[in-house]
């Protein structure tokens, strides 16, 4: 009872609420791997009582999770959320090398499209304060081949005859828009767009708040980079 209401209030982006609400689970099953990893990302997601102090606080939440040795993509991929929004609030390098490493971790060790996605936009904001024109090709190349595996990944994934039945498919289609807009496909951008829009006002599906708020996030920084 305590986690489907704590995943209600993260859905609506009542990230408090869901802390409080998570913080009790835990203390209920203070070894689930799962209870902290959504302690975390709500965590960091409240920006409470300053987002700094918040990244800082949900990295110590993933502590026993192991991180540094993990295989974990789950694990991997929210420690490289924090790292890439704590170089967003410092623009010191040590945590876009961080979050390069958790993200690349989490896509080489298990195909994970999450990853991959973010792997690849890190490649495209490591390229624009690279110092070398070498170093900036490189990362733009790394960022359009990942892109393109992510790509081929979500139509996979889209096309398994279980999709329906998974509960990440609104995050399978964002990501594949992303990686349309990444790779300059408009054409197929715009159809995914216009394809979830469609979706989302039918009320069959991609309803909740999240996972298309932190999509319009990242889709913004990245116009602003591409």
């Amino acid at each position: 009872a305590l986690m489907k209401a704590a995943e209600d209030a993260k859905e609506s982006g009542n990230y408090l609420t869901a802390v409080a609400l998570f913080n009790s689970a835990k203390a209920l099953d203070p070894n689930s791997d799962l209870i902290a990893q959504r302690l975390a990302l709500c965590t960091y997601k409240s920006k409470s009582p300053d987002p700094m102090a918040a990244l800082l606080a949900a990295e110590k939440i993933l502590i026993p999770l192991n991180p540094e040795i993990t295989t974990d993509v789950e694990t991997l991929g929210l420690c490289g959320a924090i790292n890439k929004r704590l170089y967003e609030l410092t623009t010191e390098k040590k945590y876009l090398v961080k979050a390069l490493d958790f993200y690349g971790r989490g896509y080489t060790l298990k195909q994970d499209y999450y990853n991959g996605i973010n792997v690849a936009y890190l490649y495209n904001v490591a390229a624009e304060i690279a110092n070398e024109e070498e170093e900036r090709i490189a990362y733009r190349f790394f960022a359009k081949k990942i892109r393109l595996e992510v790509i081929d990944l979500c139509n996979m994934l889209i096309n398994d005859p279980n999709f329906a039945d998974r509960s990440d498919r609104e995050w399978i289609v964002l990501t594949l828009a992303e990686g349309y807009f990444g790779t300059g496909n408009m054409d197929r951008y715009n159809k995914t767009i216009a394809d979830i829009e469609e979706k989302a006002a039918a009320g069959t599906a991609f309803k909740g708040s999240f996972n298309r708020s932190s999509f319009d996030e990242q889709m913004a920084k990245l116009k602003l980079i591409l």
